[in-house]
């Protein structure tokens, strides 16, 4: 059993592997976030972020770092970040963030998309708990070409989509999930 500073110092990883990531996709450029013990507890923040305004990590520092680029006198380095880690989780960072989400989000889509993950993810769960932890076999569409008309492929890609919102709709029409209340309940 991990204690809970191994857990949070693991999870300040998985967020600096995130930074990382972004910085790659962003600035095609090979990239390895080494934070110091202070600046790595800081990173968490972004993860209170994330819970708060149901925003994933990589689409927070979407909204952020290009503003707080913009505002550095010199540009960033090849493969860094272009900020410090207090700047990108600072409070004037946190009310950039808000202003970015209510442009992208003016009515608040971004709760709706987390409440749909966050609702497959737990029955993505509950299936693999009842399945001995087998996780849950779609067969995928085979593409375009395996199909002798495109409307073929369309019809099969309806079929699909349609059996799995049908899944979705048995799960959260369950009353007993609704009955649940707890911070974060994705069904309420």
């Amino acid at each position: 059993m991990r204690s809970a500073v191994a857990e949070l110092w693991r999870e300040a990883n998985a967020i600096g592997r995130q930074i990382d990531r972004w910085i790659e996709r962003h600035d095609s450029q090979r990239s390895y976030t080494v934070a110091a013990g202070l600046d790595q507890a800081r990173l968490l923040r972004l993860r209170t972020w994330e819970l708060r305004y149901h925003v994933r990590i990589p689409e927070i520092l979407d909204l952020i770092v290009p503003s707080l680029r913009h505002q550095m006198s010199r540009p960033p380095r090849p493969g860094s970040l272009g900020v410090s880690v207090r700047a990108l989780v600072g409070h004037a960072a946190e009310d950039m963030l808000k202003d970015a989400i209510l442009r992208r989000y003016p009515a608040g889509e971004q709760q709706g998309i987390w409440r749909t993950r966050e609702q497959d993810k737990q029955v993505a769960l509950e299936y693999k708990e009842e399945c001995d932890g087998l996780g849950q076999q779609r067969k995928p569409v085979a593409g375009p070409m395996a199909f002798e008309t495109v409307a073929q492929f369309a019809q099969q890609y309806q079929v699909q989509l349609g059996r799995r919102l049908a899944d979705h709709r048995k799960a959260a029409s369950e009353v007993w999930r609704k009955r649940k209340h707890y911070r974060g309940n994705p069904w309420l």
